[in-house]
């Protein structure tokens, strides 16, 4: 599916200002919806602009596993931020990248946000419940969404060695009906409730 229409950065709210940084994969991106407003970042956004002046970028790219997003972190442009939330697992669960690789290229990304961009607290979402999404037949749907667990694993520990880092865990099931008509990407009701646990993840982090 393609990307959402509509801006990647931008100013909105009122209030103490929040800076805001979107990493990832194609969900931190906002596939399997029509516009930014619909997508993760908007949903977020949203929410957190009702208490804070929120300025917000989205560095995503569909198809990104965390190597590639190492790549392209270090490729964007320098900028100042409060709060990272961080996308990733999904590709480098279906592409057979390796637990030591993944481990490697993740601990990478959390370095680059803390170093290059200042990032002061990092909100790493887990990995979605593969088994519940349509397009992926079976076994396949369970053998990955094996692997997945098994990715959080560790991420759950690299959250554990960095203070700045707290994890948002996706729902353990998902309902296909609410998922995009591509059967692999979040659709608007999954992307709304995403938005809504991630604000109020992050202003318990801030308080």
């Amino acid at each position: 599916m393609p990307p959402p229409k509509g801006a990647k950065s931008g100013v909105v709210g009122q209030g103490r200002p929040l800076r805001l940084f979107i990493v990832g994969d194609s969900s931190a991106e906002g596939v399997g919806v029509s516009h930014q407003k619909a997508a993760l970042s908007g949903r977020t956004v949203d929410r957190l602009a009702r208490d804070f002046e929120v300025h917000w970028r989205v560095v995503a790219k569909s198809g990104a596993t965390a190597g590639d997003t190492v790549e392209r972190l270090k490729s964007s442009e320098a900028e100042t931020f409060d709060v990272a939330i961080t996308v990733l697992g999904v590709n480098d669960t279906k592409n057979g990248i390796g637990s030591a690789a993944w481990q490697a290229h993740y601990q990478e990304v959390f370095a680059l946000l803390q170093e290059k961009f200042e990032v002061r607290h990092i909100l790493a979402c887990g990995l979605p419940p593969l088994q519940d999404f349509p397009l992926l037949p079976n076994p396949l749907r369970g053998v990955l969404d094996r692997r997945a667990r098994r990715f959080e694993a560790l991420l759950l520990r690299m959250i554990a060695a960095n203070e700045r880092a707290a994890f948002l865990p996706m729902p353990p099931r998902l309902d296909p009906s609410k998922m995009a008509e591509d059967g692999f990407h979040p659709g608007p009701e999954i992307y709304d409730e995403w938005g809504a646990r991630a604000a109020a993840a992050i202003e318990a982090m801030l308080r």
